[in-house]
């Protein structure tokens, strides 16, 4: 026997235990025969036919030409097998950022639709396709392929709310959410939309997936709304470090708070109350109007922030600078009007519903304009 054909038949041997491992149905296609796939896994709905190559080093032009081949034999079988999706994988030696990211690339390009995974010796894996995402382990290196449990993404971490606002956009509207609006068939076109590495999606939907969150259908949806908006919500209990702060012009008509956003328009919005005010969803009065800023001690370019002064103790603040704990998905989603940018009606609903200035009634109010509509939606 060859040496290729050995090590190919060692990485079948692999993934066959990788996957029964996980709970899924194994069936290892004969050793000599050619017209059937090298394994058939089952589980659940889900149901692949997979041809299975190996690469004897990590580059990426030999580990492209081997998945296209891959892709174009697992088509094949898939034809046959009524109610089986291809499958291509590829194993190699160790499996780096760049490789993932060029072979995902390649694969959004000419390939959307077929399911792949990749496999390193050094236990690092990543793969696209429902029901299969949830196995990419990007984080660590462990010792061993298949045989610790996989990583589990934080659902809601800071690039993660920004997702699943992207994925709710098309039900809100664009005064109160700036994103992209579309419905997504892939991890790769909700990649491209929402600017977000291949990896990062793939570990989102991953999370999603296992936490039961997204549906099964042809297009990446949210299900089970209720509890997921109760968890975001939960993790929403700490904010940022905060700056009570006055100006230093008297501000007789309110237009030192749209100067001071004009300013720094590219690095700081109004959040909170001030934000619902902006579009709209306003219901509290009299409090000072917060503003996130990336970085509370002074601006990006590193001067400190012009018009205004920390407050001292026991002076009313004109404004309260905050740093945000999740700072993409505050600023990305931030809706931008008459010079002022505020944070979308999600993150205001996230932010108030435990202010002691009647934050529970500002939630309520988004609640039934913005909120029970999303869950509804998903009934």
């Amino acid at each position: 026997m060859a040496m290729g054909q050995a090590m190919k038949s060692a990485s079948e041997l692999s993934l066959a235990s990788f996957f029964s491992d996980l709970g899924w149905d194994v069936a290892l296609g004969p050793p000599a025969e050619r017209l059937r796939p090298d394994l058939t896994i089952r589980k659940g709905s889900f149901h692949y036919v997979a041809e299975v190559k190996t690469a004897a080093e990590a580059r990426s032009d030999r580990v492209v030409a081997l998945l296209a081949q891959a892709i174009l034999e697992a088509l094949s079988y898939a034809g046959s097998e009524p109610g089986a999706k291809p499958l291509a994988l590829v194993g190699v030696n160790e499996l780096p950022d760049a490789l993932v990211r060029r072979v995902s690339d390649f694969t959004g390009q000419f390939a959307p639709d077929i399911a792949f995974g990749l496999f390193g010796a050094d236990g690092r894996r990543y793969f696209e396709g429902n029901g299969l995402s949830e196995l990419t382990r990007l984080d660590e290196r462990p010792d061993a392929v298949g045989h610790s449990s996989p990583h589990a993404p934080n659902l809601l971490s800071d690039l993660n709310q920004w997702m699943l606002k992207v994925l709710l956009a098309p039900e809100i509207p664009a005064s109160l959410l700036t994103a992209p609006r579309k419905e997504f068939k892939s991890g790769t076109e909700l990649a491209e939309a929402a600017k977000v590495s291949p990896m990062s999606v793939s570990r989102f939907l991953g999370a999603l997936r296992r936490d039961g969150f997204l549906s099964s259908g042809r297009t990446l949806r949210l299900v089970r709304r209720e509890a997921l908006f109760e968890r975001w919500k939960s993790s929403a209990v700490r904010v940022g470090p905060e700056q009570p702060s006055r100006y230093l012009i008297s501000d007789v008509d309110g237009g030192q708070l749209k100067k001071f956003m004009g300013r720094y328009r590219s690095e700081a919005c109004i959040g909170l109350f001030a934000a619902a005010d902006a579009y709209g969803l306003g219901h509290v009065s009299g409090v000072p109007p917060h503003v996130y800023v990336r970085k509370i001690g002074s601006s990006i370019d590193g001067d400190q922030w012009k018009g205004i002064r920390p407050a001292r103790e026991g002076e009313k603040p004109s404004l309260i600078l905050r740093q945000p704990l999740f700072p993409e998905s505050v600023f990305r989603g931030a809706v931008h009007s008459d010079q002022v940018s505020a944070t979308d009606a999600i993150q205001v609903w996230l932010d108030v519903f435990l202010h002691p200035s009647r934050g529970r009634e500002q939630a309520k109010l988004i609640e039934e304009k913005l909120i029970n509509k999303l869950i509804g939606e998903s009934a």
